[in-house]
Protein backbone atom coordinates (compact mmCIF):
# COMPACT_ATOMS: atom_id res chain seq x y z
CA UNK A 1 0.00 0.00 0.00
CA UNK A 2 1.51 3.28 -0.78
CA UNK A 3 1.68 5.67 1.70
CA UNK A 4 0.68 9.31 1.03
CA UNK A 5 3.90 11.70 1.01
CA UNK A 6 2.67 13.99 3.10
CA UNK A 7 2.65 11.54 6.22
CA UNK A 8 5.31 9.58 5.07
CA UNK A 9 7.30 13.26 5.72
CA UNK A 10 6.01 13.54 9.25
CA UNK A 11 7.01 10.24 10.03
CA UNK A 12 10.36 11.05 9.32
CA UNK A 13 10.40 14.47 11.48
CA UNK A 14 9.29 12.74 14.50
CA UNK A 15 12.11 9.80 13.46
CA UNK A 16 15.15 12.50 13.63
CA UNK A 17 13.27 14.56 16.35
CA UNK A 18 13.67 11.73 19.17
CA UNK A 19 17.38 11.30 17.87
CA UNK A 20 18.24 14.34 18.77
CA UNK A 21 17.13 14.13 22.26
CA UNK A 22 19.34 11.62 23.33
CA UNK A 23 23.11 12.00 25.11
CA UNK A 24 26.06 11.28 23.06
CA UNK A 25 27.86 7.96 23.11
CA UNK A 26 31.43 8.42 25.02
CA UNK A 27 32.87 6.02 22.40
CA UNK A 28 32.39 4.73 19.13
CA UNK A 29 29.26 4.62 17.72
CA UNK A 30 27.02 1.33 16.52
CA UNK A 31 28.00 2.74 12.99
CA UNK A 32 31.68 2.79 13.64
CA UNK A 33 31.86 6.56 13.30
CA UNK A 34 33.39 8.71 16.96
CA UNK A 35 31.45 11.24 17.47
CA UNK A 36 32.67 14.84 18.57
CA UNK A 37 33.93 15.13 22.46
CA UNK A 38 32.41 17.10 24.74
CA UNK A 39 33.41 20.98 25.18
CA UNK A 40 35.59 21.61 28.10
CA UNK A 41 34.70 24.39 30.21
CA UNK A 42 35.95 27.28 30.40
CA UNK A 43 39.85 27.42 31.88
CA UNK A 44 40.25 23.93 31.93
CA UNK A 45 43.71 22.61 31.38
CA UNK A 46 43.88 21.30 27.68
CA UNK A 47 47.56 19.80 28.20
CA UNK A 48 47.73 16.01 27.93
CA UNK A 49 48.82 13.95 31.23
CA UNK A 50 52.47 13.01 31.25
CA UNK A 51 52.72 8.98 31.30
CA UNK A 52 53.24 7.40 35.33
CA UNK A 53 57.22 6.68 35.37
CA UNK A 54 57.87 3.09 35.40
CA UNK A 55 60.46 1.46 37.79
CA UNK A 56 63.21 -0.41 36.04
CA UNK A 57 64.93 -2.79 38.22
CA UNK A 58 68.69 -2.49 38.80
CA UNK A 59 70.70 -5.21 38.66
CA UNK A 60 73.11 -5.69 42.24
CA UNK A 61 77.02 -5.59 41.84
CA UNK A 62 78.21 -9.26 41.72
CA UNK A 63 81.67 -9.56 43.79
CA UNK A 64 84.48 -10.51 42.30
CA UNK A 65 85.99 -13.81 44.03
CA UNK A 66 89.18 -13.60 44.91
CA UNK A 67 91.50 -16.12 43.22
CA UNK A 68 92.86 -18.97 45.05
CA UNK A 69 96.46 -18.40 45.89
CA UNK A 70 96.70 -14.86 45.35
CA UNK A 71 97.97 -12.46 48.15
CA UNK A 72 96.54 -11.14 50.38
CA UNK A 73 97.23 -7.43 51.92
CA UNK A 74 97.91 -7.74 55.47
CA UNK A 75 97.65 -4.71 57.53
CA UNK A 76 101.13 -2.93 59.15
CA UNK A 77 101.03 -3.30 62.36
CA UNK A 78 100.36 -0.33 64.88
CA UNK A 79 103.48 1.53 66.71
CA UNK A 80 102.99 1.65 70.38
CA UNK A 81 105.42 4.02 72.81
CA UNK A 82 107.57 2.04 74.80
CA UNK A 83 108.27 3.74 77.97
CA UNK A 84 111.87 4.07 78.99
CA UNK A 85 113.21 4.55 82.57
CA UNK A 86 114.44 7.61 84.04
CA UNK A 87 117.30 6.82 86.36
CA UNK A 88 116.70 9.17 89.25
CA UNK A 89 119.53 10.28 91.08
CA UNK A 90 120.61 9.20 94.71
CA UNK A 91 119.29 11.86 97.27
CA UNK A 92 122.06 13.61 98.92
CA UNK A 93 122.36 13.82 102.28
CA UNK A 94 121.83 17.08 103.87
CA UNK A 95 124.62 18.12 107.03
CA UNK A 96 122.90 19.25 110.20
CA UNK A 97 123.23 22.68 110.37
CA UNK A 98 125.66 23.74 113.39
CA UNK A 99 123.03 25.58 115.81
CA UNK A 100 125.36 25.36 118.67
CA UNK A 101 125.89 29.23 118.68
CA UNK A 102 121.62 29.94 118.44
CA UNK A 103 120.35 31.75 121.11
CA UNK A 104 119.64 29.19 124.29
CA UNK A 105 116.08 28.61 124.73
CA UNK A 106 114.65 27.63 127.99
CA UNK A 107 114.63 24.19 129.46
CA UNK A 108 115.06 22.05 131.03
CA UNK A 109 118.01 19.49 129.33
CA UNK A 110 116.18 16.75 127.82
CA UNK A 111 119.24 15.18 125.78
CA UNK A 112 122.99 16.42 125.16
CA UNK A 113 124.98 16.10 122.22
CA UNK A 114 129.19 15.25 121.58
CA UNK A 115 130.99 16.48 118.85
CA UNK A 116 134.56 17.29 117.62
CA UNK A 117 134.73 21.20 116.97
CA UNK A 118 138.05 21.68 115.89
CA UNK A 119 141.46 20.47 115.55
CA UNK A 120 144.64 22.88 115.08
CA UNK A 121 148.31 21.84 114.93
CA UNK A 122 150.09 25.03 115.93
CA UNK A 123 148.31 27.97 114.09
CA UNK A 124 146.99 25.82 111.48
CA UNK A 125 143.95 24.26 111.18
CA UNK A 126 142.89 21.07 109.95
CA UNK A 127 139.77 21.27 107.53
CA UNK A 128 136.70 19.09 109.05
CA UNK A 129 135.31 15.93 108.23
CA UNK A 130 137.45 14.66 111.52
CA UNK A 131 136.15 11.09 111.12
CA UNK A 132 137.91 8.14 109.23
CA UNK A 133 134.54 7.26 107.83
CA UNK A 134 134.10 4.31 110.05
CA UNK A 135 132.42 6.33 112.91
CA UNK A 136 136.20 7.28 114.42
CA UNK A 137 137.10 10.92 114.85
CA UNK A 138 140.80 11.25 114.13
CA UNK A 139 142.88 13.26 116.28
CA UNK A 140 146.61 13.75 114.93
CA UNK A 141 149.83 13.67 117.08
CA UNK A 142 150.69 16.89 118.36
CA UNK A 143 147.27 18.46 117.53
CA UNK A 144 145.42 20.45 120.09
CA UNK A 145 141.13 19.27 119.54
CA UNK A 146 138.27 20.69 121.05
CA UNK A 147 135.34 19.26 121.98
CA UNK A 148 132.11 20.09 122.25
CA UNK A 149 129.32 19.83 124.41
CA UNK A 150 125.58 21.32 123.84
CA UNK A 151 122.36 20.91 126.30
CA UNK A 152 118.69 20.71 124.34
CA UNK A 153 115.45 20.82 125.32
CA UNK A 154 112.15 18.33 124.77
CA UNK A 155 112.22 20.01 120.93
CA UNK A 156 115.97 19.57 120.24
CA UNK A 157 116.84 23.13 120.62
CA UNK A 158 120.07 24.39 122.50
CA UNK A 159 118.93 25.07 125.99
CA UNK A 160 119.92 26.97 129.06
CA UNK A 161 121.33 24.49 131.68
CA UNK A 162 121.86 24.37 135.46
CA UNK A 163 124.84 23.09 135.91
CA UNK A 164 127.98 22.84 134.13
CA UNK A 165 128.93 19.09 132.41
CA UNK A 166 131.14 16.54 133.63
CA UNK A 167 133.77 14.98 130.86
CA UNK A 168 134.27 11.25 130.69
CA UNK A 169 137.43 9.66 129.08
CA UNK A 170 137.64 6.14 129.26
CA UNK A 171 140.66 3.93 127.38
CA UNK A 172 142.88 7.15 127.65
CA UNK A 173 145.52 5.19 128.77
CA UNK A 174 146.30 1.13 127.01
CA UNK A 175 148.17 -1.31 128.96
CA UNK A 176 151.35 -0.82 130.79
CA UNK A 177 151.22 2.83 129.81
CA UNK A 178 151.90 5.28 132.26
CA UNK A 179 151.01 8.69 129.62
CA UNK A 180 147.74 9.57 128.56
CA UNK A 181 146.87 9.72 124.74
CA UNK A 182 144.91 13.09 124.96
CA UNK A 183 146.29 15.01 127.48
CA UNK A 184 143.39 17.76 129.12
CA UNK A 185 144.56 21.04 129.05
CA UNK A 186 142.52 23.85 130.99
CA UNK A 187 139.37 25.89 129.73
CA UNK A 188 137.90 29.04 130.33
CA UNK A 189 134.88 27.57 128.92
CA UNK A 190 133.48 24.53 131.21
CA UNK A 191 131.45 23.29 127.83
CA UNK A 192 134.77 23.04 125.90
CA UNK A 193 136.91 20.56 126.45
CA UNK A 194 140.47 21.02 125.36
CA UNK A 195 142.75 18.25 124.87
CA UNK A 196 146.43 17.61 123.62
CA UNK A 197 147.64 14.68 121.35
CA UNK A 198 150.64 13.59 122.60
CA UNK A 199 150.95 9.69 122.21
CA UNK A 200 149.63 7.48 119.23
CA UNK A 201 147.12 5.19 120.59
CA UNK A 202 147.33 2.39 117.66
CA UNK A 203 144.19 0.69 117.06
CA UNK A 204 143.33 1.42 120.92
CA UNK A 205 139.96 4.09 120.95
CA UNK A 206 139.55 6.70 123.84
CA UNK A 207 135.81 6.85 124.28
CA UNK A 208 134.66 10.61 125.33
CA UNK A 209 131.38 11.85 126.55
CA UNK A 210 129.75 13.72 129.65
CA UNK A 211 126.94 14.44 131.84
CA UNK A 212 125.12 17.57 132.37
CA UNK A 213 122.07 17.83 134.61
CA UNK A 214 121.85 14.41 134.60
CA UNK A 215 121.63 13.31 130.95
CA UNK A 216 124.85 11.65 129.88
CA UNK A 217 126.09 12.51 125.99
CA UNK A 218 126.16 10.29 122.64
CA UNK A 219 129.96 8.64 123.19
CA UNK A 220 132.63 9.68 120.53
CA UNK A 221 135.37 7.15 119.77
CA UNK A 222 138.94 8.99 118.95
CA UNK A 223 142.38 7.59 117.45
CA UNK A 224 145.30 9.55 118.04
CA UNK A 225 147.49 8.97 114.73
Amino acid sequence: MRVPSRRLHLILVAALSFSCQSDPPIGPSADGLRREPRPRPAGASTATPAPLPTATATTAPTATPTPSGAATATPAPTARATATATATAAPTVTPTPDDSGAELQPGPVASATLRLLSARDGDVFRNPPYDDGNGNQVAMFGEIVIFDVTPRNAAGKPCEANGEPEWFLENNRGSGNSNDYLQVMSSSNPFLLRVTAQRRSGTDKVQIYAKIDGITTNRLFVLVK
